[in-house]
């Protein structure tokens, strides 16, 4: 059939006149492929872009898209780390057919944390500049970048996990709105936490507000996915446990806490994995709004649900 999809992970769309196109990451086949959306809601496939020396899509796995002065760009990362190949991040300008030009690629650098990236990277556009964060779950820490006009990264702050930091196997940075001021929420998996950072939207650096880890009771074992939710006013957080310590129901849940202006998470309630519902190994989770409702997706990967 024509299609390079195999392992596919992540998609991301862009709208490029009225027509929508997505993007997809395929760690098997090492490609980026793109897809028109036709009106019926059917895809038709546009390119395949497969790796060569120069891009950074060997087993590539997440795939996001932002628009800088008028164009629109998608950034995608990979590495073979079995080989021992160095990680990296290529971005692609989008072209008025929905065909990608290589814009740049950069390569982690040893301070860099892009060997491994997790889950999704985050892009955070605060009107004057465009962000990019990432977590790398094999180095252990965060780097966030500036997507630049003409599709260029440059680098602006490194995190490396440390004693008071929840940042082994991070992954999917999630930003999150309260009251006016931004924080980034990321998930260690390996450490069974989440670190919370306020950010300066002057460059996007950040900066550590809490730290929470795993209590038996808070549905933080091995953090994976983290998305939110406003609801009646107050700002909420929704983290996907791979392991629910808590010992209830199952296998897996969803920690749900609650987020002040100044950063701050409590905790609120769990889901716990039961006979009824799929959230044992929970690793994906999405907000969804649908007739002014906002909806969480989850997907449990033991449950194949």
């Amino acid at each position: 059939d024509g299609l390079q999809i195999e392992g596919a992970e992540q998609m991301t769309k862009a709208v490029v006149g009225d027509t929508t196109y997505l993007y997809m990451a395929s760690r098997t086949s090492d490609t980026l492929s793109s897809f028109r959306v036709e009106p019926d809601g059917t895809l038709t496939l546009v390119e395949t872009i497969g790796d060569d020396a120069t891009l950074f899509l060997d087993t590539a796995k997440t795939v996001a898209s932002a628009e800088v002065d008028g164009s629109t760009y998608v950034i995608a990362s990979g590495a073979d780390i079995a080989s021992g190949a160095v990680g990296g991040v290529s971005v692609f300008e989008v072209n008025a057919d929905g065909t990608l030009t290589n814009t740049s690629n950069f390569a982690d650098t040893g301070t860099t944390f892009l060997t491994n990236i997790f889950g999704q990277m985050e892009v955070l556009d605060t009107g004057s500049a465009v962000y990019v964060y990432f977590g790398d779950g094999t180095d252990d820490g965060l780097t966030v970048m500036e997507l630049q006009s003409g599709g260029f990264l440059v680098e602006n702050q490194n995190l490396d996990d440390d004693g008071t930091l929840n940042l082994k196997t991070a992954r999917s940075p999630h930003v999150v709105s309260v009251a006016g001021e931004k924080f980034l929420i990321v998930g260690g998996f390996s450490d069974d936490g989440l670190s919370v950072f306020s950010i300066d939207e002057i460059n996007g650096t950040l900066i550590n507000t809490q730290n929470i880890n795993d209590d038996g009771s808070n549905f933080l074992g091995n953090t994976q996915e983290v998305t939110s939710a406003s609801v009646g006013g107050s700002t909420f957080v929704y983290v996907a446990s791979f392991l629910n310590s808590a010992g209830i129901g199952g296998i897996g849940g969803i920690g749900i806490f609650e987020m002040d202006s100044l950063g701050q998470l409590t905790f609120r309630e769990g889901v716990a994995d039961d006979a009824t519902l799929e959230l044992s190994g929970a690793i994906v989770l999405r907000t969804v709004s649908f007739g002014g409702q906002d909806y969480i997706v989850a997907l449990g990967l033991f449950d194949d649900g």
